[in-house]
């Protein structure tokens, strides 16, 4: 006879039969997703083959009036990392002279529309002449369409109005979720036979060797405003700065980052613990005493990580662009190990790395702490790092490997 533990009445019963499992199922329960999975996130054979076959039977355009539909999420802010790093491609290749449409993947109203493009006009006013749709309106045809999520994906498999897909890849969305339906569904779209644009090496190589598609990468790059004067850093770091998101963002290691700090403030509770990242950070009972930032315009932002000394920032999957931000302020940063991240940290070069364990990254912080001479080397080193990457340069290595060979001469 099995014990089992009975949820309703928070109690062990030894006597309940195990083929009753559904005793605990509310009546009509309907499966989850079903319908998303019946329409949205389904395919035939016909349909992946005929993408597939796509870039076999592109034949070259003409350099002239090329445009590109963008299928992107509904956002509110321009500068978090995803949108940011898409609008800044688009606003780059609208100097090349490509034009850009972007194909809203929520429904969305009027309002929203008239919103989106203030809101891009105002952080990119170099991006000219684009227009918003609707995914439920007719949509226009294009030269090149960009999936930039896997959910956009299935949206761009199924829009046959263009001449060649691409997908703009920023993680590996399928680590997003555990193992299972919504897993399966997101790793699906690597096999669609789109040409990739990866954020970083980690992803190009997975996406060539593991899926056997095109892929070219960028490196993550630090915008000019993080660039800082610092020509040394401070003899005792008086701040820490951690990148914390507990919600949507679980990759950022939130809980075990929190548990690092709470030993560090007790082995030096006169050290300023920063926190950022996310908007509802104070609904949260944090254990020691830290400062709570909100929501950061890219100016704050860089401000914030130049009075920081040492910065935090975990990944579990790929890079974001926080690291080579804090490097170019000239804060020391601290990060977990692993290939997803190694294609630019460099441990004891321009960073110190460290294992998952909230005991190791306290000890790694307080050796940072202790060894200025080593902070003063991996200093300089991170600043050289953000000085080796930028935008136009990654962004024209990118469009020069892919785009450009699109391109009859």
């Amino acid at each position: 006879m099995a014990v089992v533990f009975h949820f309703l009445s928070r109690k062990f019963d030894a006597n309940l039969d195990l083929n009753g499992l559904d005793y605990f199922l509310p009546y009509n329960r309907k499966i989850p997703e079903i319908d998303k999975f019946l329409i949205d996130y389904n395919f035939d054979k016909q349909l992946l083959e005929y993408n597939k076959s796509l870039k076999n039977k592109f034949k070259k355009f003409q350099k002239r009036n090329i445009v590109i539909n963008w299928f992107i999420p509904n956002f509110q802010s321009p500068y978090g990392g995803g949108i940011n790093d898409i609008l800044k491609f688009a606003t780059f290749l609208y100097k090349k002279g490509i034009k850009s449409n972007f194909v809203i993947t929520q429904k969305i109203d009027l309002s929203d529309i008239k919103r989106l493009k203030q809101t891009i006009e105002n952080t990119f006013p170099e991006l000219e002449a684009f227009r918003i749709f609707d995914i439920n309106t007719k949509l226009p045809s294009c030269d090149i369409a960009f999936a930039t999520t896997w959910q956009s994906a299935y949206y761009v498999l199924h829009y046959n109005k263009t001449k060649i897909k691409f997908y703009f890849i920023q993680d590996y969305e399928p680590l997003f979720y555990p193992a299972g339906s919504m897993y399966a569904a997101a790793e699906n779209t690597y096999r669609f036979g789109f040409y990739a644009v990866t954020f970083g090496k980690w992803l190009k190589d997975m996406y060539k060797n593991k899926y056997k598609g095109k892929a070219v990468a960028f490196m993550p790059c630090a915008d000019k405003i993080f660039h800082a004067n610092k020509t040394l850093p401070v003899k005792t770091p008086r701040r820490i700065f951690f990148f914390a998101r507990p919600l949507g963002g679980e990759r950022r290691a939130f809980e075990i980052g929190m548990a690092a700090l709470s030993i560090v403030k007790k082995r030096h509770p006169n050290l300023e613990i920063i926190l950022a990242g996310f908007n509802g950070l104070k609904r949260y009972e944090i254990p020691f005493d830290a400062k709570i930032m909100g929501d950061l315009t890219l100016e704050q932002t860089a401000e914030l990580y130049r009075t920081c000394d040492i910065g935090l920032v975990f990944s579990m999957t790929n890079l974001s662009l926080v690291p080579i931000q804090l490097m170019a302020s000239g804060c020391l940063v601290i990060s977990n190990r692993g290939p997803n991240v190694e294609y630019l940290l460099r441990d004891r070069y321009n960073c110190l790395l460290t294992e998952m364990s909230p005991t190791m990254i306290a000890d790694t912080v307080e050796y940072a702490i202790n060894n200025y001479e080593l902070r003063r080397q991996i200093f300089n080193n991170g600043i050289k790092t953000a000085n080796r990457y930028n935008w136009d340069n990654e962004f024209n290595k990118v469009y020069n490997k892919s785009i450009k060979k699109l391109f009859r001469s």
